[in-house]
């Protein structure tokens, strides 16, 4: 297939873009796909089931997946759904490609559908199911002994599954459903949750209970008869929030208390056997301990472990997984004396410090991230691997030896410009992937972001001319910013800090530090956090000497130097720290508010440089810290909610939007 214009655009398969003019634009694969299945039908009708079966074969996609997909694609060409001058609705039936070939162009008939998947797509569904297959290894094989045999969707309707619990005995499947809708009397405005069973070999679902309030997981206890979870609710006298251990009773499908409000928010429970329970116990610090529960006695006791925080934890058979301070641990609990004993620990790499541990068996660990997996054999073995693409395994239960659960997530986040002189938005490179990080050029009117449309998570340009990907290695990009007066740019990918310049290819700078986060650039010298000597640390680096000095001994969220002995930073409940000279000083200026998000050093049109951020009562502030002057220059709303760039030139910010979630649950079956 050569060369087929659409509505005026040229189609170049080989580099999977659109050009006219001198204007190009990159196409998503998915989208590739489904553009070459229009071609060699020859203006024929093809069906949407046809493409589910074969762009997304074997994947859960729901059920306007292929609409999304035909709307992003008419952008592209210019096109619209009442126009319709690239593609054709036909309804009922499907689509057709409006084209015309150039150049002799020889289009085949339609290929069987074992041909129609074209090599990228194979590529990508192989990147896709290489985590599902390392996570389902449940015994020490080889991975290229290991497939997915079937996967089987369970929620079919677009439903956000949240959390699942399964009873092995009867084979019922309990999970938990996000409400469509949100409730207006709610002071939090959250989703509350439907609560559904279903069989494991049947698609009938019953509707245990709706408008729960449940935060976190759901458990199953021992014997099967009742579900416990964390219940938001209130304080009777004091109307405080409170979140407290409850049951749900499967029988009589009534919720019960299990613990009355306490000063920790109680919540995330497990249970170890049918009379104790774990949970944890949330303080106002945000800090996590691990209780124990006695159901018989209702006595419960805390953990006396070396951490003020725990990140995550799961129960297997009376193990005990944690993950605190960067390490996973591992306890058995001994019924005869109430006690957990060490029996296995592990450092962590950076990347896995916040990740969800799950139990897959007695004697192996998975450890989930957004876009890791990470499996661990009690016996010191562990496999890595990157997720690619927008799916991935939010959460994963173990049935049996080869049959698992597992609840499939997507994210569609995307990069909004806001005008605060009429709050006008605009988006920025519109896609269904997961835009993020978007930051104003300092030398041109382009526009930088972060996006995983690729496949993994890389810096992309955009302009009056389309979009680009800048970077292309290997491994997520997790923060970026540009130096060298917008001539490079410093980015952080597994773990690692690299540099690259203009139409130059990336170098690991090789420095002895973990960076975290970048923060601020002027020319060559760069403000960023790092763990150095296993130390949290703010840092400054010169970039040309590759030299840093260090501001601050601790972990910092966020901070803008604001002159040469001057910078701004945060404490853990958001609000802000100036230290000059090292040394803390007070603000004056500002009144008690707490932040929403991140802050910026930025010069107006005269020269003239401020803070600027947002607060938690949708204000956007300007502030002097050298002069300790304050005013609010401008409001937020939900479409505008966490601010990435600001430029008090356009007085406009550029900020990361949530646009939709979709948590699937799936069987998933391997064989050997």
């Amino acid at each position: 297939m050569n060369k087929i214009v659409v509505n005026g655009w040229v189609i170049n398969w080989a580099r999977a873009e659109l050009s006219k003019s001198n204007v190009t634009k990159p196409i998503e694969a998915k989208h590739l796909a489904i553009l070459k299945l229009l071609a060699h039908a020859q203006g024929n009708i093809v069906s949407q089931q046809h493409m589910l079966d074969t762009v997304w074969e074997n994947t859960v996609v729901s059920p306007n997946t292929i609409q999304q997909a035909i709307t992003q694609l008419r952008k592209l060409f210019d096109d619209d759904g009442r126009n319709q001058k690239a593609i054709k609705t036909h309804p009922k039936l499907g689509y057709s490609l409006i084209y015309h070939a150039e150049n002799n162009v020889e289009v085949t008939n339609t290929p069987k559908r074992d041909n129609v998947l074209p090599k990228a797509m194979l590529l990508l569904a192989l990147l896709f199911f290489l985590p599902v297959i390392f996570l389902l290894i449940y015994r020490q094989v080889p991975a290229s002994d290991i497939t997915v045999k079937k996967i089987t969707p369970i929620t079919v309707q677009g439903e956000i599954v949240q959390s699942v619990a399964f009873n092995k005995a009867t084979q019922d499947i309990y999970y938990l459903v996000k409400n469509n809708s949100l409730i207006n009397n709610s002071e939090d405005r959250d989703y509350l949750q439907s609560l559904q069973k279903q069989r494991l070999d049947s698609a009938n679902v019953k509707t245990l209970a709706s408008n729960l309030n449940v935060y976190g997981a759901i458990t199953l206890a021992s014997n099967g008869k009742h579900l416990t979870y964390g219940k938001r609710s209130k304080h009777a006298a004091s109307k405080k929030k409170c979140i407290q251990l409850s049951n749900f009773n499967l029988n009589t499908n009534i919720e019960k208390p299990l613990l009355p409000c306490g000063k920790y928010f109680e919540h995330s429970p497990t249970w170890l056997n049918n009379t104790y329970l774990v949970y944890l116990a949330t303080d106002k610090n945000r800090n996590n301990r691990l209780f124990t529960l006695n159901t018989s006695t209702m006595v419960k006791k805390q953990l006396q472990l070396d951490t003020t925080h725990i990140e995550h934890y799961d129960v297997f058979d009376n193990n005990l997984a944690i993950i605190a301070n960067g390490v996973l641990t591992v306890f058995s609990f001994t019924t005869g004396n109430n006690a957990f004993k060490q029996v296995y620990t592990k450092t962590l790499s950076l990347h896995f410090i916040t990740a969800k541990v799950r139990w897959l068996t007695a004697e192996k660990l998975a450890l989930i991230n957004d876009d890791s997996i990470q499996t661990i054999m009690l016996n010191g073995k562990s496999n890595q691997l990157k997720l690619s693409g927008m799916q991935k395994i939010n959460d994963i239960l173990a049935i049996s030896a080869d049959n698992y659960l597992a609840i499939l997530g997507q994210q569609n986040w995307s990069v909004r410009e806001r005008l605060l002189t009429g709050n006008i938005d605009k988006n920025i490179g519109e896609s269904n992937y997961l835009e993020s990080k978007a930051k104003y050029s300092s030398e041109s009117s382009d526009i930088y972001y972060l996006s995983n449309r690729s496949g993994l998570s890389q810096i992309w340009r955009h302009n009056n001319q389309g979009i680009q990907q800048v970077s292309n290695i290997t491994s997520p990009v997790e923060d970026y910013i540009s130096v060298f007066n917008d001539n490079a740019l410093l980015f952080i990918s597994n773990e690692t800090l690299w540099l690259q310049a203009k139409g130059l290819a990336a170098v690991d700078l090789k420095l002895n530090l973990t960076p975290l986060r970048l923060y601020q650039a002027n020319d060559q010298q760069v403000l960023l956090s790092a763990k150095v000597a296993n130390e949290h640390q703010l840092l400054s680096l010169n970039l040309e000497t590759q030299k840093w000095q260090t501001l601050l001994k601790r972990e910092v969220n966020w901070a803008q130097n604001v002159s040469e002995n001057t910078f701004i930073t945060n404490n853990a409940i958001g609000q802000l720290e100036k230290y000059v000279d090292g040394q803390q000083a007070n603000i004056n200026s500002l009144p008690p508010l707490t932040l929403q998000w991140r802050y910026f050093w930025r010069a107006d049109a005269k020269g003239n440089y401020a803070l600027y951020f947002q607060d938690k009562n949708l204000n956007v502030w300007q502030f002097d810290p050298i002069a300790d002057t304050a005013q609010v220059i401008g409001h937020y709303d939900i479409n505008a909610l966490f601010m990435t760039d600001y430029s008090a030139v356009k007085h406009s910010m550029l900020s990361d939007n949530f646009v939709a979630e979709r948590q699937q649950l799936v069987q998933l079956q391997t064989t050997n």
